[in-house]
Formats: structure tokens, C-alpha cells, sequence
């Protein structure tokens, strides 16, 4: 398996850019969201990828509060 590289970002709230071609790579269209572990965070982060924006080439992001 090898590594994914993402950059944070603010934009009235934190989320994590990701590339088209990491996206494309290790996720998969048919999963509904990601669960994230975080160093210093104690639970996992769900996060949602089932949205036409994340696939569509419009964004490459996982936004949720928690990050």
C-alpha cells in the first residue's frame, strides 16, 4: 500500500485537499464515507465521500467539523 498526501485547508471550516489521481488510486466510488484517526483526536472521524461534487472533479476534499 503505499502513501497518500494530503494539505490542510480553511475556508470557514477545516477539511483535507486531496489529489485527483490519490482519490482515484486508494478510494473507491461505491464507499459512502471514510473513518479518519487522527494523532492527538481519541474517536475516528467519519467522513462523508458519497457526493457528486467529490467525484466529479469539482471537489477533492473531506470537509467535516471535526478536522
Amino acid at each position: 500500500m503505499g502513501a497518500m498526501i494530503v494539505t490542510a485547508w480553511w475556508g470557514g471550516g477545516y477539511g483535507l485537499r486531496l489529489s485527483r489521481s490519490d482519490r482515484d488510486e486508494f478510494l473507491r466510488r461505491e464507499w459512502k464515507h471514510l473513518v479518519l484517526e487522527l494523532e492527538g483526536r481519541p474517536t475516528p472521524i467519519k467522513v462523508n465521500i458519497d457526493k457528486p461534487s467529490f467525484w466529479d472533479g469539482t471537489c477533492y476534499e473531506l470537509v467535516k467539523k471535526e478536522i
